[in-house]
């Protein structure tokens, strides 16, 4: 695939500015890798329109999360079947630079994109980038010139990982650590076996050189980053690998401790949560659960001790917080989600809410920000009667997959196709959101507009259609409030349910006569089809 000589290097006009003090977020998850944000004073409230925003530019696909150093932003992002390094202008999102390398497909990219997912990181003046093929790049992230690479596809001769690599680097000393994966074949991420290379499922590369310091053991791979934790005086790296979660010495590559967590198809995707002590907690979706465990010195070594376990908290692909002795985290595998609040010490649930789909939740210092996979931005408080809202805003109209980036009162919202950058701080002004008005194609026009049907009974008997959110709306004047949006998602238009339309998905069709539109069918999960005839206002 990649070699070093087919990487072209674009540099932008704007002019780059000294750096400044004010925060940063150099890794996934943050400064702690744990979501809990660097923040300055916040807003406690909203305005109706959302924060002000400062500015929006276009960003390509992909869901690695944007870094923030001095007065530099970082990403990742795919364009005409190559993968691009960027660096923007904190203050304007004016590209600084780019450095771009050829990357294939990867399964499911229809669905999802094939855009790059593992965010990179920041370690003095080098940035380190891995793409959806297992593609690292060392980088200065002054310059943009390409330090040194690594194609890890073609040089162990394995296929593409299932949806692409996401797992994101860690930087230890001078070592970057990437969870790829072995040849354990009992539980594989997909339909292809033998993804990984042989005992070499975690790697740590010579961040000078990109040199293979360490290679070790052969658990199947997963999308969760690894964490750095210290136990018992000593530091440690924790990877949560496709059916067990384990423990490393950083320096060797050592198995310290190692402890089952199988998922249907190896998917655990969530970085586990660390407490400072000796408790991690883990969660899965995929017929799992969350469990917090607790590392015991010996003699010996480090064993483990399960505390609890709970299926009240399976993460799909979102992050858990930890803070102040309660797990929060969105539990399920579809919409709407479940915002969960679990007690540290007991794994008992203190509340949940079907406020949100599967969700990002960022650390405030007090607040919390929250970004679920329907694109809606919320701040939130949480108290142990449950979560309260201050305000929320539709920023994107599906795939908001990306955990949003929090420095000061700078947040930077990335969705499948635009980054955004809001100003959070109180009497923060600024230009309103405005989302992207998508002009219905003609066919649908006509569908504006009030409507009867001659249902009968507990079925609804007037409708509305009109334009909103982005796309077009329909309600039904039910007493369970039903809307379904017809809105853009992969430049193709089709019916998606809305996050107010209960826990079952639904999908309609319409029907024309000669009169035009004579009726609908509603389909629901578990029910039959619901046919109806309309008529205009």
């Amino acid at each position: 695939m990649t070699t070093r000589a087919r990487i072209g290097l674009r540099i932008g006009t704007a002019i780059v500015v000294g750096a400044s003090a004010h925060g940063q977020w150099t890794q996934f998850g943050g400064p702690d890798r744990n979501f809990h944000c660097p923040v300055g004073e916040l807003a406690p409230e909203w305005p109706n329109d959302g924060p002000p925003m400062t500015w929006r530019r276009v960003l390509g696909d992909g869901y690695a999360q944007t870094l923030v150093d001095g007065e530099r932003l970082y990403s990742l992002y795919r364009r005409d079947g190559r993968e691009v390094i960027v660096c923007l202008a904190r203050d304007t999102g004016a590209t600084l630079w780019e450095q771009e390398y050829p990357v294939v497909t990867h399964s499911s990219a229809q669905d999802f994109g094939d855009g790059p997912s593992a965010t990179p990181v920041i370690e003095g003046e080098r940035l380190l980038t891995v793409g959806v093929g297992i593609d690292i790049h060392c980088l200065g992230k002054a310059s943009g010139e390409v330090l040194w690479s690594r194609d890890i596809m073609e040089e162990f001769e394995i296929p593409m990982p299932g949806r692409g690599y996401a797992s994101s680097p860690l930087v230890w000393e001078d070592f970057v650590i990437l969870a790829i994966g072995g040849t354990d074949e009992s539980l594989a991420i997909n339909d292809t076996p033998n993804l990984g290379i042989e005992d070499r499922a975690v790697m740590a590369f010579d961040i000078e050189t990109g040199e293979i310091v360490w290679a070790s053991q052969n658990y199947p791979g997963s999308k969760a980053s690894p964490l750095l934790i210290e136990f018992d005086g000593k530091p440690q790296v924790v990877v949560f690998m496709g059916n067990e979660l384990a423990g490393l010495d950083p320096e060797y590559g050592d198995v310290l401790w190692r402890h089952p967590h199988p998922t249907d198809y190896g998917f655990n995707c969530s970085t586990p949560v660390f407490d400072g002590k000796d408790t991690l907690v883990c969660s899965s979706a995929y017929s799992s659960q969350a469990e917090a465990l607790r590392l015991i010195a010996t003699e010996d070594g480090i064993e483990v001790e399960t505390r609890w376990s709970s299926r009240r908290l399976c993460l799909h692909f979102t992050n858990m917080l930890l803070v102040d002795g309660r797990v929060y985290g969105v539990s399920g595998m579809t919409r709407p989600g479940m915002l969960t609040c679990l007690d540290l010490e007991t794994g008992s649930m203190v509340w949940r809410s079907r406020e949100f789909a599967r969700a990002s939740l960022l650390y405030a210092g007090g607040p919390f920000v929250i970004f679920d996979e329907d694109g809606r931005l919320a701040l939130t408080t949480f108290s142990d009667e449950g979560p309260e809202i201050h305000g929320s805003l539709v920023v994107t109209d599906s795939h908001g997959f990306t955990a949003p980036t929090l420095v000061g009162s700078e947040l930077y919202v990335r969705d499948r196709r635009y980054l955004t950058r809001f100003d959070l701080s109180p009497g923060a002004t600024g230009s309103p959101f405005q989302p992207d008005e998508p002009e219905l194609p003609g066919k649908f026009t006509d569908l504006v507009g009030a409507f009867t049907t001659d249902s009968e009974g507990s079925e609804p008997q007037h409708l509305r259609i009109l334009v909103a959110d982005g796309g077009l709306v329909l309600e039904l004047a039910d007493k369970e409030r039903l809307r379904l949006a017809y809105r853009v998602r992969d430049e193709r238009w089709e019916f998606v349910p809305d996050r107010t339309s209960g826990s079952e998905p639904r999908t309609l069709a319409f029907q024309r006569g000669t009169g035009g539109v004579t009726g609908f069918t509603l389909h629901s999960p578990r029910q039959r089809p619901r046919a109806y005839r309309m008529t205009g206002p």
